[in-house]
């Protein structure tokens, strides 16, 4: 009998894999459907001058890259358990607190996603593997600069054109000539080859609730849901391509490389993506809170990096070989990599305030908002709704549930069929069969 299933599993897990493969993403850049209403963005093919460009650069490679392990903010929403509990076994926890105790991820709503469809080329694929492929590296710029010392590398253009969409998001409520912008990030992100930029939207802020609160993967459901937009805070996120090398290419090139960016920018037709035109030093700004976006699998005929979950890692340049090592916690050197090896690009940020008043009143507002009455509002609507909610079950399950339920990613289903990534299963099958023989056939297939 359970050869026969075996048979089955590994049959069902090959037919699915040759679909998928026929059923790969097209090709076309800034491609828009002009029968579709987009949310306002801009597209720049020339963005910052060249001595801006050249400061950048000099300081990314003057500073060691760290991975994107896990912002800094609230840690959990009551789902944390001391690291010996047997919860923290579960796939979407991971150590935190210097491996004290477990919780969510802060952006648990995007693993979730990524991990369940096998992400933006639907790819079928361990956990483990997964989890090296989207620990790429930031560094910050406004940890260490200030927003006046920011603007002598961007200039004045940088934030004209985040103002002009602050009002193009809004004409009635953001005038052109009132509105202003508050710079909140600006980071330079580095991708080794065979890593990717998972689908997801950006973290929003409300007034009485942001990073300084609630949990990340929270902020982003309590946008996704609607239930709280009269407290919400427009913003603008900018990207910029500074990978001289890769971009400006052909399309067919530009289909072996990978790491295009793409979106969805459609208000009315949430599955349908465009791949942004990511030629050197041009600029895309759009709204990230409310337009889904990530970065296809860069080179990735590559394996993933030598990276593991919970560890800590970071990218050094080294000017003589104009290489990148790659060095863990201890700072072992476990590999190097071309300069032209790596995709980089420029991310920032900025929020959208009716006025200088209104700027000045976010930056003292005292009252906040806590989890519970957050997780309150969302219980709420489900009851509404007829959602069952289990008052007794575990808060990790009830959270698990929540995001189920309020997490709306694209790219779930293909030609009407649910995706799953069938090499999962070991991780969710009863440890008897899988000790028996699924970790070792999905071994062979994954």
């Amino acid at each position: 009998m359970s050869k026969k299933v075996g048979i089955l599993v590994l049959f069902i897990a090959l037919a699915t894999s040759i679909w998928l493969r026929t059923n790969r993403k097209k090709y076309a850049f800034n491609d828009f459907d002009p029968n579709l209403e987009k949310f306002p963005l801009i597209y720049e093919n020339t963005f910052f001058d060249t001595k801006a460009l050249e400061k950048l650069e000099q300081i990314v490679k003057s500073r060691n890259v760290s991975i994107i392990f896990d912002d800094p903010g609230v840690e959990s929403a009551g789902e944390a358990k001391p690291i010996d509990d047997p919860d923290c076994k579960h796939p979407f926890l991971i150590s935190k607190g210097n491996n004290s105790y477990c919780a969510f991820p802060s952006r648990i709503d995007i693993g979730i996603h990524y991990l369940k469809t096998g992400g933006f080329e639907n790819r079928m694929e361990k956990y483990e593997t997964m989890a090296a492929r989207v620990m790429t590296f930031r560094h910050k710029f406004l940890d260490e600069l200030k927003e006046d010392r920011l603007k002598e590398i961007y200039g004045d253009k940088f934030m004209q054109k985040a103002q002009d969409l602050c009002h193009k998001n809004d004409p009635v409520n953001y005038p052109r000539d009132k509105l202003t912008t508050g710079l909140f990030q600006f980071d330079v992100i580095l991708m080794l080859p065979g890593q990717e930029l998972p689908m997801h939207l950006d973290i929003p802020y409300f007034w009485g609730a942001d990073r300084k609160n609630i949990p990340h993967w929270l902020l982003v459901l309590m946008k996704q849901s609607g239930l709280f937009e009269d407290k919400f805070i427009p913003q603008v996120q900018g990207v910029s391509w500074l990978s001289k090398h890769q971009y400006n290419k052909l399309e067919l090139e530009s289909l072996k490389n990978g790491g295009n960016f793409y979106f969805y920018p459609y208000k009315d037709e949430r599955e349908k993506y465009v791949l942004a035109k990511s030629d050197f030093n041009s600029a895309l700004l759009v709204d990230g809170t409310q337009v889904v976006h990530g970065v296809e699998r860069f080179k990735a005929d590559n394996d993933q990096p030598p990276l593991e979950k919970n560890n800590h890692y970071y990218l050094s340049y080294e000017k003589d070989t104009d290489q990148w090592g790659l060095f863990n916690r201890h700072g072992d050197l476990l590999r190097k990599y071309d300069n032209d090896n790596l995709r980089v690009s420029l991310v920032w940020r900025v929020h959208c305030f009716k006025n200088e008043n209104e700027k000045e009143k976010y930056k003292n507002q005292a009252d906040r908002d806590s989890v519970e009455k957050v997780l309150d509002v969302f219980k709420n609507d489900m009851k509404k709704r007829n959602i069952q909610v289990d008052e007794n079950s575990k808060m990790l399950d009830f959270l698990i549930q929540l995001i189920d339920e309020y997490s709306n990613y694209p790219n779930k289903k293909s030609n009407g069929v649910p995706i799953f990534n069938y090499c999962l299963i070991p991780l969710i099958a009863p440890k008897a069969i899988n000790d028996y023989f699924l970790k070792y056939l999905f071994n062979f297939i994954c």
